[in-house]
């Protein structure tokens, strides 16, 4: 049979190439159910380079005796160089590329056009998600696309909404956090994370970490009208700055509960009873309300025992609702019209002998006549006395 083969392929030859026709069997035994296939019904089929080259021409569907059993190469060895594609690579089942070193996939490797996409279709048809040569990766539509290569840096599109889920198939049990970093060199410096607890609704939280910072002074609000935060937690103090006529913190339902803070003078109102609360969920013993000057020089404060204090901070043993008044004050050196002043003052024994101390708009009379009349009784330093009136 190798002899008649021979004979076949002489007879055959022209110009250096060789023409297989329409046949039904020309090999035998392991060489014929290689190559059998490669007929066709009606004419030529394939046709091969006689030069060193050894180009095969397809001129017909390349089929196999047996579906989905058969590969083109051979893992490591025998593989061929290139494919070039004029139209599709489909695969009936799932597909996997891989490669030992780098997998690349290039557009318009000609640089001869400035439209061309990687897309991601479904059915064929409907793209779910294309990557363009700017470095733009896009949605089912335009609008939706993240943008890699923007100078300013990535930024995200979309068109509707916008979610980014942790813990999507809620197995884990765990508390999950959304983390916003920023690599300072040393690590990732936390910017802002976002915390959702997996067995409490009520500790999710916003965690910043740095100011909150609005883009453009005076035109966002924190909450609106039907949609307002429940309670906010200061630390620290709340400043604001009046550019012009009047700024205020009211109950959106009735004007007149307000604290306003005007260029002329800030004041505080209310329609019925204003309630200023310390302490309010009774874990300390040491709160007061503080009035403060320059922002750090307290000039009174009322304690959670009730006691007021003028220049002072501290009260004697086991005090309550009482007033205590520095002698460290001023004198003062007039009488103004309609009042008294009430302060303390050392007495003439010395500078650690603070007693009470007064000034009356109406003048002492000069006279060393005294007739008591009636007597009212007093404390002093711990000891009732009486204390002898003449009536006038």
């Amino acid at each position: 049979m190798r002899q008649n083969l021979f004979i076949l392929l002489a007879a055959v030859i022209i110009w250096g190439s060789v023409s297989i026709v329409n046949a039904t069997h020309i090999f035998t035994t392991s060489v014929e159910d290689a190559f059998e296939t490669l007929i066709s019904s009606g004419g030529e089929c394939c046709e091969f380079d006689g030069t060193t080259s050894g180009q095969a021409a397809i001129r017909a569907d390349m089929l196999f005796v047996a579906d989905n059993t058969y590969d083109i190469g051979a893992s490591g060895a025998n593989r061929p160089k290139d494919i070039y594609l004029a139209g599709d690579l489909i695969a009936t089942s799932a597909m996997a590329l891989s490669s030992p070193t780098g997998l690349a996939f290039i557009i318009d490797s000609d640089d001869n056009s400035t439209t061309e996409t990687f897309s991601f279709q479904h059915h064929s048809s409907v793209e779910v998600l294309s990557f363009d040569e700017t470095g733009k990766i896009e949605g089912s539509t335009t609008n939706d696309f993240l943008d890699l290569n923007n100078s300013s840096g990535v930024s995200i599109h979309s068109d509707t909404d916008m979610v980014f889920r942790i813990d999507a198939s809620q197995t884990g049990g765990a508390d999950r956090t959304f983390a916003f970093q920023q690599d300072n060199g040393v690590g990732n410096d936390t910017l802002l994370t976002i915390f959702n607890s997996f067995t409490a609704a009520t500790a999710r939280a916003l965690r910043l970490h740095g100011d909150l910072i609005f883009n453009g002074d005076n035109l966002i609000d924190i909450g609106n009208t039907g949609s307002r935060v429940q309670d906010i937690y200061i630390g620290r103090n709340i400043l604001m700055s009046l550019t012009g006529g009047t700024t205020e913190i009211r109950n959106e339902d009735d004007v007149d509960d307000a604290i306003s803070v005007t260029a002329a003078t800030p004041y505080v109102q209310s329609a019925t009873s204003l309630i200023f609360d310390i302490d309010e969920d009774a874990d300390s013993a040491a709160e007061s309300f503080l009035w403060h000057h320059n922002g750090s020089t307290e000039l009174m404060r009322l304690d959670d025992e009730g006691n007021l204090g003028i220049g002072e901070a501290a009260f004697g043993t086991s005090a309550t609702n009482v007033i205590g008044i520095t002698a460290d004050g001023t004198v003062p050196s007039s009488s103004p019209a309609g009042m008294i002043q009430i302060f303390a003052d050392d007495s003439s024994d010395g500078s650690t002998n603070a007693t009470l101390a007064i000034r009356t708009e109406q003048a002492a009379e000069a006279t060393a006549t005294f007739t008591q009349s009636h007597r009212l009784q007093i404390w002093v330093n711990g000891t009732e006395y009486y204390l002898s009136l003449d009536d006038v």
